[in-house]
């Protein structure tokens, strides 16, 4: 491993000087390991800027532009280390060295991918896929990919941009992209399972996805035209409920200790009925929980008895809370120009959905086109689509990026 600091002397400097080093060692260490050639192409690009410094956008909010510029580099060896003042973090030139090293993207890539395999000795036959959304605000309306669409950070007010990734199980990415914020799911699959393709050849691989995303005539083609392309997708429960005549036939297997199967082929597809003990138990207690809230707001409407506009506007917010859980409740509103009373507004919880809920709950139905593999392996492979959405998270946490130029 070279030696990350760049000049003579940096190495005292930061000994006399009570800053943080270790991180800002480690990610230049890093950047020099996974190809110096890329990172000097970038950082004599960039203006001066470091390849090695976290790349990011301007940021909105004034805590964050202290937190990234004025904090973190002050308080911090990264000047020790480039040898620069404070004018190198200028967050304009971070996001023009992201700008110049846009155009290698594809190289970059393909680069990384054969450095994680002799590092780490990395597999990419499992890919897992998934979208999310970020919301723009001020001048990053402007830009030309962001659009009014399905939110996921619950902002439909706000234009938006959508992000895809393609990853594997241990966190490294093979491709990504930023779409239009009003791009469906279902219209992004194809373009990715072509570019994996173009950018790492033809190779077996296999496909996790949430139900949302592929589309019944891409499945038929990725089981009939696409040669050693597999696929472990979600289903929706309308499916459960299409053949629970033929699974309640069907004995449980148990696969792993807290979780059972029932296995049924049909057209060329293997489906999987997966039962586990542990997501029940979680689901029921977020059911309940939910429950518990919207329950405990009707009564103190039944309480108040507010005027009848009021009263369907509050449990209009009320039915947004509790989402699914809204409909285990009966509810019976005063007509109009009907006074509200106890007697006129009234709601009890429906048991009988309730129990046929919680019944449900746990159940998942996977499908693919791996026939012949063990539906042990199938559902924690499924699981752990969960890694993919845990990143989207930390991409969205704290500091909380919100690009303004997107390609």
């Amino acid at each position: 491993m070279l030696d990350p600091v760049p000049f003579a002397g940096a190495r005292g400097e930061m000994a006399d000087r009570d800053l943080q080093s270790g991180f800002v060692v480690a990610a230049t260490a890093t950047g020099s390991i996974l190809g110096r050639e890329v990172v000097a192409r970038a950082r004599e690009r960039s203006l001066g800027a470091s390849a090695g410094t976290a790349g990011g956008e301007p940021i909105d909010s004034t805590w964050q532009r202290v937190l990234l510029r004025r904090h973190w580099f002050d308080h911090s060896t990264m000047d020790v280390l480039l040898g620069r003042d404070f004018a190198a973090a200028e967050k304009d030139r971070w996001y023009r060295c992201l700008d110049r090293v846009l155009e290698h993207k594809p190289d970059l890539f393909v680069h990384l991918q054969q450095r994680w395999k002799d590092l780490f000795q990395a597999e990419f036959d499992l890919l897992l896929y998934d979208l999310t959304s970020t919301y723009v605000e001020g001048e990053a309306e402007g830009n030309p990919k962001a659009r009014y669409g399905y939110s996921r950070d619950g902002r439909p007010d706000c234009k938006q941009v959508v992000i895809a990734l393609v990853i594997t199980p241990a966190g490294f990415p093979l491709a990504y992209s930023v779409m239009d914020g009003n791009t469906s799911d279902k219209t992004t699959l194809r373009g990715f399972l072509d570019k994996v393709e173009t950018l790492y050849g033809q190779a077996r691989r296999v496909w996790l996805m949430d139900r949302g995303i592929p589309t019944e005539a891409l499945l038929q083609e990725m089981r009939s035209s696409r040669k050693e392309t597999y696929y472990l997708v979600g289903t929706s429960r309308a499916k459960v409920r299409q053949y629970e005549k033929k699974w309640l036939e069907l004995p449980w297997r148990k696969v792993r200790d807290s979780v059972r199967v029932k296995l049924f082929e049909k057209d060329g597809e293997l489906y999987v009925l997966a039962k586990s003990e542990g997501r029940q138990a979680k689901e029921i207690a977020i059911r309940r929980k939910k429950l518990t809230r919207l329950m405990r707001k009707l009564r103190a409407m039944r309480r108040s008895c507010p005027k009848r506009d009021q009263l369907l506007m509050r449990v209009g917010a009320a039915k947004t809370d509790a989402g699914r859980a809204f409909g285990l409740v009966k509810i019976n509103l005063p007509k109009a120009r009907e006074e509200v009373t106890r007697e006129t507004f009234t709601f009890r919880l429906d048991k009988a959905k309730l129990r046929e809920a919680e019944l449900r709950e746990g159940h998942y139905l996977l499908r693919t086109n791996l026939v012949a593999e063990d539906p042990g392996v199938l559902w924690d492979r499924y699981m752990q689509l969960t890694q993919i959405e845990a990143a989207f998270k930390c991409l969205k946490s704290d500091v909380g990026f919100r690009p303004t130029v997107c390609r």
